[in-house]
């Protein structure tokens, strides 16, 4: 997962992203993401861990900038949805995050609960030097 996200452009000759490749004007760079657009569907057989690394990865991803992440059966029985919520805080916003990632746009679908504990927990992260 993170040989994925973690890696600098490829050359453009071995990217593939007909499908999320946008006009750029002359100013800007001309190289396109490896991976311009993800979308990660988190469902009820996603352990926690497998989460753990995609969220890790994602806070240090060099190839993408807009992420969907669908949330089904989020949080599950076995884990405290405060563990969910720490993680999506540490990938999209906290400070490694939004030093080290390319991502710009997050969509969040199908978010079933989000208390005053959870939140406490995201902030948590955000206000952290090291989360």
């Amino acid at each position: 997962m993170g040989s994925i996200f973690d890696s600098a452009r490829g050359p453009p000759e071995n990217t593939y992203t007909s499908h999320f490749l946008e006009t750029q004007s002359a100013d800007e760079d001309s190289r396109p993401l490896q991976l311009g657009s993800i979308n990660i569907l988190c469902t009820s057989g996603m352990q926690a861990h497998e989460f753990a690394a995609v969220c890790s990865a994602m806070a240090v991803a060099q190839t993408t900038k807009s992420v969907s992440l669908r949330l089904e059966n989020f949080p599950r029985r076995n884990m405290p949805s405060t563990h969910w919520w720490k993680w999506v805080a540490y990938a999209f916003f906290s400070k490694r995050a939004r030093a080290c990632s390319t991502v710009e746009t997050l969509t969040l679908t199908f978010i079933v609960l989000m208390d005053t504990e959870d939140i406490e927990r995201f902030v948590s992260v955000l206000t952290s030097d090291h989360p």
